[in-house]
């Protein structure tokens, strides 16, 4: 995944990968890197949870952000990312590794002062090493969702599914919200980047979880499980770590709007788009090997 227009030339690439498996590093680091899926390796248990807690601070509600994952055996390396939006914007990371290790928990707490959609979206990956044979990898993505109604007129609430004909209302409020900002910053984009949105399937980070069990349009559901992998290594390189603007600089993504993943209807390259909290509107391009 790469910022346009730059292309970098394709032998570099080549020596890097070249360098990569001839000189490996002898101790795990923070890096998510997709390696073929493990078949017979996987995830016992995954969860992503957001609990509103009872008393506000400082004028500001309070929400418990979690990130649990257990895999089926230790592995080499195990981390845990998460990315938490509000009302459509970057509010909170997450970012834990270990070595050696099969369990790993997170937790946080985040911060609001209006009513709110919260979504929250992890990525749980493990680092496979047996012997002398070729590196794995696992992975699971899970996610939740949580609508904080903050309001003068009503005492401090949270659902996760509308119970009552008011929670219906809130809901239906606050999601067209974030949708007309997810149409808006579509429509951007293809004007700025000349991107025919009739060759697309636009979708948002926080929907990702489903196409684990479901397939992309015109994928099938392996070639859909080895493009969510790749994706997730650019995002965690080009977007979770720093966002590189027009300039050359890298930005923190807090405050960026939640990314949209554009997946083509036929061709070999997706894109990823965000806009910066200086609006910077920001296109990254990955190639999917079909």
């Amino acid at each position: 995944m790469r910022n346009l227009p730059f292309k970098p030339p394709v032998i570099i690439g080549i020596i890097l990968l070249v360098m990569f498996y001839i000189f490996p590093l002898n101790e795990a680091e923070e890096s998510i890197i997709f390696f073929p899926l493990n078949e017979n390796v996987h995830f016992t248990s995954a969860q992503t949870d957001l609990d509103l807690l009872a008393a506000k601070k400082n004028q500001s509600f309070q929400v418990k952000w979690s990130i649990r994952s257990l895999l089926q055996q230790k592995a080499y390396l195990r981390q845990d990312i998460g990315l938490l939006f509000m009302n459509g914007k970057l509010k909170g990371l997450l970012n834990e590794w270990k070595q050696n290790t099969d369990l790993m928990e997170e937790n946080t707490i985040i911060s609001g002062r209006e009513s709110s959609y919260i979504q929250a979206i992890s990525f749980h990956y493990a680092e496979i090493h047996n012997g002398d044979e070729q590196i794995t990898s696992a992975d699971r993505i899970t996610s939740a969702k949580l609508f904080v109604i903050d309001s003068a007129f009503s005492p401090l609430t949270a659902f996760k599914t509308p119970s009552n004909s008011e929670e219906r209302e809130w809901k239906g409020v606050l999601e067209k919200t974030g949708l007309n900002q997810q149409q808006q910053i579509i429509n951007d984009a293809s004007k700025k980047y000349k991107i025919n949105l009739n060759q697309f399937y636009p979708i948002s980070i926080n929907d990702l979880e489903k196409y684990e069990t479901t397939p992309f349009p015109n994928f099938t559901l392996p070639q859909t499980q080895n493009i969510l992998g790749k994706l997730w290594e650019g995002i965690y390189k080009n977007y979770f770590l720093g966002i590189k603007t027009a300039d050359g600089t890298i930005v923190s993504p807090i405050e960026s709007t939640a990314p949209i993943i554009f997946i083509p209807k036929t061709g070999t390259e997706l894109y990823v788009i965000t806009q910066t909290k200086d609006k910077e509107l920001i296109l990254l391009k990955q190639r999917i090997n079909e």
